[in-house]
């Protein structure tokens, strides 16, 4: 039986709860502060110059440069009077950020890093679909989450991975934090950036299996402890992973597991039961 691997990450990964973004080009000497903000925002510096003040320290940054802020530490940051910045900029409002970014080098006390070329067309393809018209919830997050990706600590070792490795790695984060909705085939490969057969033999090859296997069998897994960990119904389990149609559900569970859900939660209850006796 084929198991599908949790991410790596999934265990270190921030909660988001809520992603917003945008552009700005600032007038002469246009300020904000001294003010807290009640989310991470994360400003790259497109062109021109300015000054951002956190803790009491001054920083004069200019393009290709990132400030970070911080919720509720008091920052004042403004444009340069004769060369006044433009910048794009990513908020997250979550509760766990902190220690993801503290990992990576970075915290109200360490705020400003140059960006990497992974940081910008990460940061450029979120606010692609932010700015787009009735953006997909599920595609903007994947891009937000992205960004947070894209973020490494010059002192981490460097990721060389292979190319085709790197699209597995990102594809199986993908699936993890959406594997309760419809996703399929095409998407992956949309939100990949990279033909659908390209990424079905990468699939074959890395994970000896097709993504719509993949997809199945991570489906599959979550519903086991769905059955086992609650009282859902099979309707309710099927719904839950993203499946409009009782039956098709049923059937990719008996296919995967050989057996049908509720005679697999009525075999797992009996065994439990005779472990307590």
């Amino acid at each position: 039986m084929f198991l599908v691997e949790e991410p790596l990450i999934s265990c270190c990964t921030p909660h988001v709860k809520q992603v917003h973004g945008g552009w700005q080009k600032c007038h002469p000497g246009h300020h904000y502060g001294p003010n807290f903000r009640g989310t991470y925002i994360l400003h790259y510096i497109k062109k021109g110059k300015g000054v951002f003040q956190v803790k009491g320290k001054s920083y004069q940054l200019s393009a290709g440069e990132v400030f970070c802020i911080f919720p509720g530490v008091l920052v004042y940051y403004k444009a340069d009077e004769t060369d006044p910045w433009e910048y794009e900029w990513i908020g997250f409002a979550s509760d766990d950020l902190a220690a993801f970014l503290a990992a990576r080098g970075l915290s109200a006390e360490v705020p400003v890093f140059t960006a990497k070329e992974e940081f910008v067309s990460a940061l450029e393809r979120f606010l692609a679909v932010y700015d787009g018209e009735a953006p997909a919830q599920t595609l903007l997050t994947a891009r937000a989450y992205d960004v947070l990706h894209s973020l490494t600590n010059e002192k981490a070792p460097q990721n060389n991975a292979p190319h085709g490795l790197r699209y597995i790695n990102r594809a199986k984060d993908y699936l993890w934090y959406f594997q309760h909705e419809n996703i399929t085939v095409s998407q992956l490969a949309t939100y990949l950036g990279i033909d659908r057969s390209y990424l079905t033999a990468l699939f074959k090859k890395h994970l000896g299996v097709s993504p719509k296997e993949y997809i199945t069998n991570l489906k599959m897994n979550q519903a086991c402890r769905y059955l086992l960990d609650t009282e859902y119904s099979i309707s309710q389990v099927a719904n839950a992973l993203g499946y409009e149609e009782l039956f098709v559900f049923s059937r990719a569970f008996k296919k995967v597991k050989g057996v049908s859900p509720s005679a697999y939660r009525k075999s797992m209850q009996r065994e439990n039961t005779a472990d307590e006796t």
